[in-house]
């Protein structure tokens, strides 16, 4: 393994605002909206319904654009760095809102924020993909990703713990500080990735049409076992996040403890990512990827 720890920490850096970006858009803003800004849930969930059908949308389009587009920082940096501005205005637009916001309002800027979320985060993961060609290298740098993007989280969610308990602040104060927090940090950790780390050359391979490649996903049984697993992995997660506020303030009648409970929930990802570096070593992916979800079937059942 060739690459060096402190070449990892830099690359690896901007998925400490992602994280602390990617938590609240799921869990803290659809309740904020709905219920602080008095959006009402039915105007919320449509409007985030739509969001994501938009990215759904633009993560191949800026993907096959990511590949094609080479400048002299590489194919992938200088999109990163594009998404830096637009996600920075973003933010403050959604986290830091001022009175009396619509629908309009919400949807026109999460739309703009998926635009710059997309652009930094497929550029991120594709680049390191590319930071090596060895197996399990590969492991190492997206292990690393893994541990600041759950690095990440547990920074963000310390803000409205530490809102919620010592100042008895709202809504909007613990979601103005999640803002704030991706705003400070956004620039700082691109400007270290960019600047310390260089992306290898790769050799030049034949451009792929759209037909072309959608025949090659209907005849790759492997590729569609693979991309069916994620899309499966994804809704879990994807359910108990979007309904996780609404269902510890209404029902178990516990939200003055929901960002505390959240928190302790990724303290324990945390402390579990070694384990599964290690064990992906012992066993290759395939197969710790089917013991995880083995886990994971267990704890939801």
């Amino acid at each position: 393994m060739n690459l060096k720890r402190q070449t990892i920490v830099a690359f690896v850096s901007p998925a400490i605002p992602l994280a602390a970006l990617g938590l609240p858009m799921v869990v803290y803003l659809p309740p904020f909206y709905a219920e602080e800004m008095g959006l009402g849930l039915s105007l919320v969930g449509t409007v985030f319904m739509i969001t994501r059908f938009w990215d759904v949308f633009t993560d191949p389009v800026l993907g096959i654009l990511s590949d094609k587009v080479t400048t002299p920082l590489g194919r992938r940096r200088h999109w990163i760095i594009i998404s830096v501005p637009i996600l920075m205005i973003c933010v403050f637009k959604i986290f830091i809102p001022q009175p009396g916001v619509g629908g309009t309002y919400l949807l026109v800027w999460m739309i703009l924020l998926y635009v710059g979320w997309t652009l930094l985060s497929i550029s991120h993961m594709s680049w390191g993909a590319e930071l090596s060609s060895d197996y399990y290298e590969r492991s190492r740098v997206q292990g690393w990703r893994e541990f600041a993007l759950i690095f990440g989280m547990l920074a963000v969610l310390i803000l409205p713990a530490m809102i919620e308990h010592l100042s008895n602040g709202g809504a909007s104060q613990q979601v103005a500080a999640m803002g704030w927090f991706v705003i400070i940090l956004l620039p700082i950790t691109v400007a270290i990735a960019v600047s310390l780390v260089s992306e290898r050359p790769i050799p030049k391979s034949s451009p792929i049409c759209w037909k072309q490649a959608t025949v090659l996903l209907f005849k790759n049984k492997l590729l569609r076992r693979v991309l069916l697993a994620d899309l499966c992995t994804g809704i879990a997660p994807g359910i108990t996040g979007a309904l996780y506020i609404f269902f510890v303030d209404s029902v178990m009648d516990l939200g003055k403890w929901s960002s505390l409970m959240l928190l302790i929930y990724f303290i324990a990802s945390f402390c579990g990512i070694p384990f599964w570096i290690r064990l992906s070593y012992r066993l290759e992916k395939h197969q710790t990827f089917t013991i995880a979800m083995f886990i994971s079937q267990l704890h939801f059942w």
